[in-house]
């Protein structure tokens, strides 16, 4: 009983609490009482699951408990089964040493094969990102026939896709001309420059980039940085809508300095059909692991496996892009 009132979330046991007064029970650390004629009488409960049992609920699982409908989803019994890392496939958005990353391409993708992983995609920074390394077109192309002939090595045990971290520019075209986005198995793009723009400005640039039909992930969509800077003054949910209306993906950035797509926001890209991959961001082996801090923001956006895209084996992640690509 203890554990489970301080570990909250304050607002999840405000209507816990308000469930169980319309039942005449009444929860405190101290534990669940039935009250009967002015007495109170111990609920005997082994774990959490038995005390949401005794108020018709089925068990709410932690990431969940923030008063935002999970009591009368319990109610229904009506939760969502929700995603764990073990439900991932692969790994999209991580860099190399082409770029800013600080491990070759092989030791990435050995790296993911150890830890069973059965695709990466790989999205090394575009020109614009200089200071990152960025590639030019020539540099993307003779990245490509590396990658070929990794994926050549690797058959059977990994497959490398060919992506790029497209910079988004000032106006929202993207750093790449569609022939060079074309070449690709998939394309991630992000804005790493001009965050001083006006909310209407940097969203109409985002939603012109969202326009371009070789966008597959926004990346980390707002840009902040958790304890360094506030993220760029944006209209999430004018972006959430143009890229459910365009089949965009807008991934979670794991890194935990970013774990951006916020958790908020999660659940409404959800309900709106967005495909959301929990991406590591990773410039090293170690930060491939920084998954699971993008799970449990998955999680605590209701996300089922069915949710994110890197839950899908290789062979349906290809299709996946390939329907896209094929509609442009």
């Amino acid at each position: 009983y203890t554990l489970h009132h301080f570990s909250g979330s304050r607002e999840h046991h405000i209507a816990l609490r308000r469930r169980a007064l319309s039942m005449n029970i009444t929860i405190n650390d101290y534990g669940m009482f039935k009250i009967e004629e002015g007495k109170e009488t111990l609920i005997p409960c082994q774990n959490e699951a038995d005390m949401y049992a005794a108020l018709g609920m089925e068990y709410i699982e932690p990431e969940l408990r923030e008063d935002m409908g999970e009591i009368d989803a319990a109610a229904r019994h009506e939760l969502p089964q929700l995603v764990q890392e073990s439900d991932l496939r692969g790994v999209l958005h991580a860099h190399s040493t082409w770029s800013d990353g600080q491990n070759t391409i092989r030791e990435m993708a050995e790296a993911c094969i150890a830890r069973g992983y059965t695709y990466l995609g790989l999205s090394d920074h575009s020109k614009a990102a200089a200071y990152a390394g960025g590639l030019n077109a020539d540099a993307l192309k003779r990245q490509g026939e590396e990658i070929d002939k990794l994926n050549e090595e690797f058959k059977g045990r990994l497959l490398i896709l060919k992506g790029t971290e497209c910079d988004i520019l000032r106006d929202g075209t993207l750093d790449f001309d569609d022939d060079t986005l074309a070449s690709l198995d998939f394309v991630v793009a992000s804005i790493h420059s001009n965050f001083n723009l006006t909310q209407e400005e940097q969203t109409q640039r985002m939603l012109r980039a969202i326009s371009n039909p070789y966008l597959d992930i926004i990346g980390h969509p707002t840009g902040r940085i958790l304890l360094g800077r506030e993220g760029y003054p944006l209209d999430i949910d004018a972006v959430i809508e143009a890229a459910a209306a365009a089949g965009t993906c807008i991934e979670i950035n794991a890194h935990p300095s970013r774990l951006d797509l916020d958790w908020h926001y999660v659940h409404k890209a959800r309900n709106k059909g967005i495909k959301i991959p929990v991406d590591p961001d990773a410039h090293t082996l170690a930060g491939i692991d920084d998954m699971r801090y993008g799970i449990g923001i998955a999680r605590k956006g209701w996300l089922r496996p069915t949710d994110v895209l890197n839950t899908m084996d290789v062979e349906a992640l290809r299709t996946f892009f390939s329907a896209r690509r094929n509609k442009k």
